[in-house]
């Protein structure tokens, strides 16, 4: 591709039972053909990456290609990797199993592309159907999103952790160059940075599309999430101009 105007990155780790069905979807994508695919593995010590190439090299999908970080270093790192390697003018990030579909991608492109730095699938809004989603897993993400707002400052965006967002180059390159959370609580700092530096946001409806999504283990990941917050909090209210910050969380 000569021009490329957008970036899809895809976080992995230790995904070699999923990435299959993930590579043989985005092989059918119509948008493929215009549209990059970062796969950025997170120091898989399965077969993840060997997966990813043996597709790459027996389809010869151009538009697709492989950044390994070596040794773990967490979905935050992950994601940034992919951010900030992204030649797009638009990158959009979402999980492996694809939860909202292409359409939700495709939203946030269209928002993107309609003049907006930030968009965010937001699983709070009335609009959304969340019909699909376990109902402890509604419930765990409400109580998490009630945490959030008492540690830190998100602006108007509740549901931080929706695996969907995306952002222009511009703002990109202003909220991950110096991102200290490098676990999963790194969307609120994110989100955080955003909202401080005055960029556009928009809150973008999705529609998970079927129960069999694998969402985040509440009992571990989700403590996680509950310890590392206030951290991700702290890191943007210390940090508001989007500078590097002292406090870092895994």
């Amino acid at each position: 591709m000569t021009s490329i105007e957008r970036t899809l990155v895809i976080p992995l780790r230790n995904e070699q039972n999923r990435v299959g069905v993930l590579l043989n979807e985005l092989r059918l994508w119509p948008a493929l053909s215009v549209t990059e695919v970062l796969l950025v593995d997170d120091g898989s010590t399965d077969k993840t990456r060997s997966v990813v190439r043996e597709f790459l090299e027996s389809t010869g999908v151009s538009s697709a290609r492989l950044l390994s970080l070596g040794a773990p270093a967490g979905k935050g790192a992950t994601v940034q990797a992919g951010m900030l390697a992204a030649k797009g003018r638009y990158a959009v990030f979402t999980d492996v199993d694809l939860p909202f579909g292409f359409d939700g991608i495709e939203r946030l492109f269209f928002a993107l592309q309609r003049g907006v730095d930030v968009a965010v699938g937001a699983r709070d809004l009335s609009e959304s159907d969340l019909s699909a989603a376990p109902l402890a897993r509604r419930f765990a993400s409400i109580v998490f999103r009630m945490w959030v707002r008492l540690v830190s400052d998100t602006g108007r965006i509740r549901d931080t952790q929706c695996g969907l967002k995306g952002f222009t180059r511009n703002a990109a390159q202003l909220l991950f160059s110096n991102l200290r959370c490098r676990g999963l609580a790194f969307d609120i700092e994110i989100l955080g940075r955003a909202s401080h530096a005055g960029l556009k946001v928009k809150r973008i409806p999705v529609t998970i599309r079927d129960s069999t999504t694998d969402y985040v283990n509440f009992s571990l990941a989700g403590l996680s999430l509950f310890v590392t917050a206030p951290v991700a909090g702290w890191n943007v209210r210390i940090n508001s101009t989007c500078r590097a910050a002292k406090p870092s969380c895994t």
